[in-house]
């Protein structure tokens, strides 16, 4: 397994960890349940957590996809500029949620307002991350890149089993 592999693994998973801490804690507000709260704000950590490795293979694997034919630098710049932002707002709604989780354990009652700002915040958050998995993801499919109209280099080789250069008109 090289850099871009193990980057490629460990990089959706604190998108879906935050989505599910996300959904949890919906749940929860919806519910009114302290424990399911602990368990979505619990998430949200683990999240945060998981974007650490995210990050640091991220450099091993722009060594390797640079090199590749027909990978645009100017992507692989996007991806890595919205991944650094999304990085820190993850680390950031990380300790909140860690503030949130000690408070719940310290606390009775049910602090839905700071509950409902946890979940506010990670949605945010999980939409930021969202947009680094597209521009990581346009990177290397040229598909999801362009338009899927008859001006699309792509979509004009579909179903010729051969790329565009080599296709004779």
């Amino acid at each position: 397994m090289n850099a871009a592999h193990l980057h490629l693994v460990v990089n959706h998973l604190p998108i879906a960890g935050m989505f599910f801490g996300s959904l949890v804690l919906l749940v929860s507000l919806l519910l009114r349940k302290k424990e399911m709260a602990m368990t979505g704000l619990g998430l949200v950590i683990l999240a945060a957590l998981l974007a650490i490795p995210a990050l640091l293979t991220g450099e091993g694997a722009e060594e390797i996809v640079e090199e590749l034919p027909e990978v645009s630098h100017r992507l692989i710049h996007a991806h890595e500029e919205a991944a650094e932002t999304a990085f820190w707002l993850v680390e950031i709604i990380g300790a909140f949620a860690l503030f949130s989780f000690w408070w719940l354990m310290k606390k009775d009652g049910y602090p839905f307002y700071l509950l409902l700002a946890n979940l506010l915040f990670a949605a945010g958050v999980l939409f930021m991350l969202g947009q680094v998995g597209n521009t990581g993801g346009k990177i290397r499919h040229s598909e999801i890149s362009y338009g899927v109209g008859k001006e699309s280099s792509v979509a004009s080789s579909w179903g010729t089993g051969m790329p565009t250069t080599q296709r004779s008109m």
